[in-house]
């Protein structure tokens, strides 16, 4: 059975600090191994995930990107337990466009946001 990339998340681990990341098989291929945030080295193979596909979708993609954007895109933003929650949505709906759409964010005494092209 052939299983879409977007179906499968490879974790890699932080040697130095333990930081977890999941990226795609494809964000692999196109980018190498992931970079630790917190300490700018590779980091190490950890494991692979499996996520099947909902049975159906019904624009619950597209829905969750309108919400997310509704919710991050303003000068108040989010809170960081808000934020967590978010994340772990899109983490189960959209994870090969999660990996781009979370380095927009910014975060300020506490507060997430997508900060304008200004700042």
């Amino acid at each position: 059975m052939r299983v879409p990339d977007n179906q499968i998340e490879c974790v890699y681990k932080c040697e130095e600090c333990h930081e977890e990341t999941s990226v795609t098989p494809d964000w692999h291929e196109n980018n190498g191994t992931p970079v630790c945030t917190h300490c700018d080295c590779d980091m190490a193979y950890d494991h692979t995930q499996y996520h099947p596909a909902p049975k159906s979708e019904d624009g619950v993609k597209e829905k969750f990107w309108k919400l997310w954007n509704e919710l991050l895109n303003t000068d108040e933003g989010i809170s960081e337990e808000a934020y967590e929650a978010l994340f772990d949505l899109a983490h189960s709906i959209d994870l090969e466009k999660l990996q781009i759409e979370r380095r927009r964010v910014d975060a300020t005494d506490g507060r997430f946001y997508i900060p304008t092209e200004e700042e």
